[in-house]
């Protein structure tokens, strides 16, 4: 085939999927990028695009060098599988380019869907020197498809081939780092992806991780470093960096070297990070998390996966439920905020009594951790070449690819002798209403500790941090939401925090404007369900921020004075009003 004649992009990486929430944020997503920069080095220009499919296409608009893209790479994962089979043929039938398809999927991805798809070549497993050949193959007069491992493609002659497996790259040193400028976008983003390592040393018969290469290869604590350093100079608006891969906590003097990276980075960036730790390392190594913790690392995830030991020793996960109660409580000690975890719902035999014990677990965890743990419920996803894709029934399990079309993306259902998929279904929806309402319960008993609570809140404001807590808990309660983001901005103080001989110098104020947060539906003014009292509803109407505390005193006094015996009785009970105040999150106090 005779290269295409184009100024500008060589091969564009795309990325995409039907609801595009992965990329809401600018995506998280490190391998095309690493492509690219890759690919460049070797005279190739590279281009990546991520988003939704219905900005798909636009994929083939004329470059700025003129001339469209000269071959496009498409990502496939179980969510955008047939999208991606429908891309590539539109792609081919319209523009009769080069078409490569590679990603965690591509394993699994047979005749059929290559001769569906159109495409010229699948790439399996890590893609960086079989794309490279495949390119150079087509516009270089370089090897044979033949002679290219780690692809599967079609021959005119001999149909369905599949070359042997590339072996996965050793020297992860050798790599380049990635370049996020490449990413549309990347001037708005808030966080950026940092991979250490390729491989994973588990076999969990549900990941595509453990299926895949399975020699686990680990960068060096330097490189990792001086990208970080690299990329907060590029892109110093962020605050929060990720730790994507799986190999993060596997070895603790690693994790200790890495520790005293960060800490010494953070002395002149202010960020802080996340991981993914695996429990079973975690239970033998909890020193990590504190060390983690005093090096800033914000959010940590965990595989919980189910609160049933059976299910946990069937995905081969190595845990069960009291070791990740002891990491999870282990992590809560070390002050880490956010603790994530999510649970796989039809999984291998799933039943009403699996699902129980899952949910027992999760409740237990958000009482160890309140404020910090927070977990949801998931499908299970059949990744190819995984041990329970290739032999569902010995998992006690089967899943209904027959459905997917009928689905967002591409995830089919799955079912189990104990629950059809109509009843799994229902079970997860009822199972996240269950975590919620547990969630919403703790807060509203007080079981959530304010320093958590504001922990939470400037993670939020000050580094783009999530949880489920913050997103969907907290939120409920709008005055104490507006109190704890005015506290976490550092604009005002809670009363405690304030020296007590300036404290009549402080000025109150309400975290609610009075027409929005009082009614007189009843004939009387009440904030929700509170009915004020004519010195309650004066308070707070003089707690504006206009005026200091000593002032609203007096004011008050002046009004109220002489239904009390004397100073002392009125500004004790006045006093009592504006502690209840701060307590419900109606009002806090400011300096100016």
């Amino acid at each position: 085939m005779e290269r295409t004649q184009n100024k500008g992009i060589d091969i564009l990486l795309v990325n995409v999927h039907r609801d595009g929430w992965s990329f809401l944020n600018g995506g998280l997503a490190i391998g095309l990028n690493l492509l690219a920069v890759f690919l460049k080095e070797r005279g190739y220009n590279a281009a990546v695009h991520m988003g939704a499919a219905c900005g798909a296409d636009e994929l083939m608009r004329i470059s700025p060098g003129g001339g469209r893209p000269g071959s496009v790479g498409l990502y496939c994962d179980y969510e955008n599988m047939t999208l991606v089979r429908g891309l590539a043929a539109r792609i081919k039938e319209k523009y009769a380019v080069p078409v490569f398809i590679g990603g965690p999927q591509a394993p699994g991805l047979g005749a059929k869907f290559i001769e569906d798809s159109r495409c010229d070549a699948v790439v399996r497993g890590e893609g960086e020197y079989s794309l490279l050949e495949l390119l150079d193959s087509i516009f270089r007069g370089g090897k044979k498809f033949s002679e290219i491992e780690g692809i599967s493609y079609i021959d005119p002659e001999k149909g369905f081939v599949e070359t042997p497996d590339r072996q996965p790259i050793e020297e992860l040193d050798s790599l380049p780092h990635p370049d996020f400028r490449l990413e549309k976008g990347h001037e708005k983003w808030n966080s950026f992806p940092v991979m250490t390592g390729r491989g994973c040393p588990y076999r969990c018969a549900f990941c595509h991780e453990g299926a895949g290469a399975k020699k686990v290869r680990l960068r060096s604590v330097e490189s990792v470093l001086a990208e970080i350093k690299t990329q907060f100079a590029r892109h110093p608006q962020c605050k929060y960096l990720f730790f994507i891969d799986d190999t993060f906590t596997l070895n603790p003097k690693r994790v200790e070297s890495f520790c005293d990276g960060l800490a010494e980075l953070r002395r002149d960036i202010d960020f802080v990070w996340f991981c993914e730790g695996h429990v079973q390392t975690l239970a033998r190594n909890p020193e990590m998390l504190y060390r983690m913790s005093a090096a800033g690392l914000a959010k940590l995830f965990i595989g919980v996966e189910s609160g049933s030991d059976r299910v946990l020793s069937l995905y081969r996960k190595q845990t069960g439920r009291e070791m990740i109660i002891k990491v999870v409580s282990e992590a809560e000690k070390a002050g880490i905020a956010h603790i994530a975890g999510n649970i796989i719902l039809g999984g291998p035999v799933e039943s009403p009594e699996t699902i129980e014990e899952s949910l027992t677990l999760v409740k237990a965890l958000l009482k160890t951790a309140p404020g910090r743990f927070d977990t949801a419920g998931f499908f299970f996803i059949p990744y190819p070449v995984t041990a329970i894709t290739r032999d569902p029934g010995k998992f006690g399990m089967k899943t209904l690819c027959r459905r997917e079309n009928h689905s967002l993306e591409d995830i089919p259902l799955s079912e189990t002798a104990a629950m059809k998929w109509e009843e799994l279904l229902a079970a997860r929806l009822e199972f996240n209403r269950a975590v919620q309402k547990e969630m919403k319960k703790i807060y509203s008993e007080g079981g959530v500790p304010h320093e958590t609570i504001l922990q939470s809140y400037k993670l939020l404001i000050n580094y783009g941090v999530y949880s489920r807590w913050i997103a969907q808990t907290y939120p409920e309660n709008a005055f104490k939401n507006n109190y704890y983001t005015l506290l976490a901005g550092g604009g005002v103080k809670r009363s405690e925090e304030i020296i007590a001989q300036e404290f009549h110098s402080w000025r109150p104020q309400r975290t609610f404007e009075i027409w929005n947060g009082v009614s007189f539906d009843d004939g009387y003014p009440a904030v929700g369900r509170d009915v004020l009292s004519p010195l309650q509803y004066e308070l707070l109407l003089l707690c504006s921020g206009k005026i200091k505390l000593g002032e609203v005193m007096e004011k008050a006094f002046l009004k109220f004075g002489g239904l009390f015996s004397g100073r002392a009785e009125f500004e004790a009970e006045a006093g009592a009003v504006l502690n209840e105040f701060e307590q419900k999150g109606w009002m806090a106090y400011s300096r100016f």
